[in-house]
């Protein structure tokens, strides 16, 4: 049921995690820096529920070339950022991989080994981040951001065993290997544009695409051995799992900064196609296919646009920020609108310490089940329709907080009420269930 968005440079990402949730996605080698907004959601940032992360990748030197490699016992990272043409064209990359399945691998080897049993298990992943800054003119600046990441899950197993057919009484050895692979991709790919108007107005745009793919395979592979006369079967089972969510956008925002002024309005567009739960199952005798099915595999489209305005005042001891978020969404059969307003109060006080008091109506248009196996497969991205209607957040947040030297502390103290939250039902599959729905 996540209710946060995560965005990199301002897009949209979908899975958030390496190893499992151990490690971040992203390469500390290429952000610059990372924002966090769970108090005041600025109605600039796109339609989720209670919380956003903003994270943003550096600006590569135009002038200087700069190298960076590390080894390290999980995984190592290389990175550079040079410029291509002097003050016009520069780039940057970064690379990461992880390489503890050279090390899961043998232990778990043995591991399978003290219980008389053959497998093991490995886990590998890399991700690449990589720019190109392209400088038009003194104004005028052209951007691309490509981002992947690939997690590989691999476990495997082989299983021997002496068994009789039922109808001829003969004997025959069974040989068992199973292999269950998991893996899951981020895609990100963005053209932006960034234009200065004059020395007070600012204009920002941007086309992108950004999609998660997870597919899951569990394979059976068995050799069914006779003896009399000598001869063996091969019997090959393939059941793969897709989910996956694409994502087509634009966005584009108006800036006007004067003083302690500053005005924002824009709009933006997306476009999903949902594949929550495809399953394709095939059966391999002497490895030609005797059998294969295909479940679930419509795909879903939704559209989501949204308008926004918002504007905030800083003086000393007040900080005023407001704003409104105007959404249209449609799927199959289902469309909703909405205005969504906000507003946020900083009061500075005395000896660094800041109250604010915070106010947000805030809308979701995509679900995430999480089936509570344990394993990345189990989440699923759904959109909003008429079984599982768009979720709505009223949260209402009183806050102090205070700066002290190198030190800071807070306290938030807030009222929420979320509608339409889905879960799934308890040891529910969608094998048993049919669809998601």
């Amino acid at each position: 049921r996540r209710s946060s968005d995560l965005a990199l440079d301002g897009v949209p990402l979908f899975n958030l995690s390496h190893l499992f949730g151990i490690m971040s996605v992203f390469n500390s080698d290429v952000i610059s820096s990372a924002d966090l907004h769970k108090n005041y959601f600025p109605s600039s940032l796109s339609n989720r529920l209670t919380s956003a992360i903003s994270v943003f990748t550096k600006n590569p030197s135009y002038t200087e070339t700069h190298l960076g490699f590390q080894i390290g016992v999980i995984n190592t990272k290389f990175f550079i950022e040079t410029p291509i043409i002097k003050n016009k064209l520069t780039t940057q990359i970064g690379l990461r991989g992880c390489h503890a399945g050279l090390f899961i691998k043998p232990v778990t080897k043995s591991q399978y080994k003290i219980d008389n049993e053959e497998g093991y298990i490995s886990y590998f992943f890399y991700d690449i981040n990589a720019s190109l800054h392209y400088k038009v003119n003194k104004r005028n600046t052209l951007k691309w951001n490509f981002f992947f990441t690939d997690d590989r899950y691999l476990m495997s197993k082989t299983d021997e065993v002496q068994d009789q057919d039922d109808e001829t009484n003969e004997e025959f050895t069974k040989n068992k290997f199973y292999d269950y692979k998991i893996a899951w991709k981020n895609i990100l790919n963005s053209i932006s544009h960034q234009m200065d108007i004059n020395k007070n107005i600012y204009f920002n745009q941007k086309l992108y695409s950004t999609q998660f793919i997870l597919k899951q395979d569990d394979i059976k592979l068995k050799d069914y051995t006779y003896t009399n006369p000598t001869y063996t079967i091969h019997e090959k089972e393939v059941q793969s799992k897709i989910a996956s969510i694409v994502e087509y956008g634009y966005q584009n925002q108006l800036d006007w900064i004067k003083n302690i002024h500053n005005l924002k309005s824009g709009f933006q567009i997306a476009w999903r196609n949902f594949n929550p739960d495809k399953t394709v199952f095939q059966l391999f005798i002497d490895d030609e296919i005797s059998q294969e099915t295909e479940f679930n595999a419509t795909k879903i489209f939704t559209g989501e646009y949204s308008a926004f305005l918002e504007y905030s005042i800083k003086s000393k001891w007040v900080n005023v920020n407001t704003g409104a978020r105007i959404n249209y969404y449609h799927t199959k059969g289902y469309h909703t609108t909405a205005i969504l307003p906000r507003l946020s109060l900083e009061f500075q006080l005395p000896k660094s310490m800041t109250i604010q008091l915070a106010s947000n109506i805030t809308e979701q248009y995509l679900h995430m089940i999480s089936g509570g196996v344990g394993d990345v497969m189990s989440d699923y991205w759904v959109p909003a329709n008429q079984k599982a209607p768009r979720q709505r957040s009223y949260q209402n947040v009183i806050s102090i907080r205070q700066n002290i030297k190198n030190w800071n502390w807070s306290v938030d103290v807030f009222h929420r009420i979320s509608q339409n939250q889905i879960e799934n039902i308890i040891n529910a599959s969608f094998a048993q269930k049919g669809t998601w729905e």
